[in-house]
């Protein structure tokens, strides 16, 4: 049976404004648990190049750029097959939230609170796995087991989500240096020979690829 995805994605513009987005289900030609968790290629350098797109957009874009970026979330999690998605763009010495969305079966209250408390997320923030990966320059993997661990701020998150486990990818320019980071979490637990861990580094690299180019 076809899993039916979200409809709560959010958006966080200039304005800090949440926007609702809904998704409809999920459908035959989309890479879902029944095709194995894989996208093709030519989905994920499409997301791609959307991603870099909204990475590089200046301040004050109009409403309907801010609606698609509204969508970049919640399509990012049903092409990967995750339980909740979000992106961030690095200005100065924070995270600024551009999209986040979760599966339907989401709780609602948790996915609000998480919004309003990563709107803006110091860099300090370090034992928070989207701050931790730009940080370091390197992909940083969360268990909500590890209470105590470097990623402890991200594990308490994910005890809330009710997932098992998260990853946060750094979206790198062509020196290297971090503009934002992509992150999914997932109900199960999800490591690094999983093809969904694997597709998001993917796209995280293309992304990259692209950013500055």
């Amino acid at each position: 049976m076809q899993r039916e995805w979200l409809a709560k994605a959010y958006h966080t513009g200039s304005g800090l404004t949440k926007i609702p987005v809904p998704i409809s289900a999920c459908c035959p030609q989309l890479p879902c648990q029944n095709r194995k968790n894989r996208m093709s290629e030519q989905e994920l350098q499409s997301l791609a190049i959307r991603l870099s797109a909204v990475l590089q957009q200046s301040a004050g874009s109009d409403s309907e750029e801010e609606a698609s970026t509204g969508t970049l979330a919640a399509d990012v999690m049903q092409l990967i097959n995750g339980w909740a998605v979000g992106a961030w763009k690095v200005a100065g010495d924070q995270l600024l939230q551009l999209s986040f969305a979760a599966d339907k079966q989401f709780d609602a209250q948790v996915a609000a609170d998480f919004v309003e408390a990563t709107r803006k997320v110091p860099l300090a923030e370090t034992t928070l796995g989207i701050v931790n990966a730009v940080v370091n320059r390197r992909s940083a993997w969360a268990r909500a087991t590890e209470l105590e661990g470097d990623l402890r701020r991200s594990a308490g998150w994910l005890g809330r989500f009710e997932a098992a486990c998260s990853l946060s990818c750094p979206l790198t320019d062509a020196q290297g240096v971090p503009v934002g980071v992509l992150a999914v979490s997932w109900k199960e637990l999800v490591d690094g020979t999983d093809p969904r861990y694997q597709t998001l580094e993917h796209l995280a690299a293309a992304v990259s690829e692209r950013i500055g180019n």
